[in-house]
């Protein structure tokens, strides 16, 4: 995230590095004032981002599931099992 924000010409602090080392991913709205959700840990980051997939009925594309599961492993599998996410409620209408 630092590369980012300097590539981006963004102003880091000293304590903006100090927090940012700690950061492990944010989910951020684009277009929105709301600051973004900022995560320490990666499981709460990928459980949040699956989450709000399920709460805006946005399914998760098969080449995202299987790109976390081939990165970070079969835990992660279980979270994609919510029916919503792969728009089995709709089709059992």
């Amino acid at each position: 995230m630092l590369h980012f924000l300097e590539a981006m010409d963004v102003l880091v602090t000293n304590k903006d590095r100090a927090m940012l080392e700690r950061v492990e991913g944010m989910i951020v709205e684009v277009d929105s004032e709301e600051p973004p959700q900022i995560y320490n840990d990666f499981d709460s980051l990928i459980k949040a981002w699956v989450s709000l997939h399920v709460l805006c009925g946005v399914p998760v594309s098969e080449e995202e599931q299987e790109a976390l599961i081939e990165n970070c492993g079969e835990k992660y599998n279980d979270l994609f099992s919510d029916p919503l996410l792969n728009n089995e409620a709709e089709e059992s209408e």
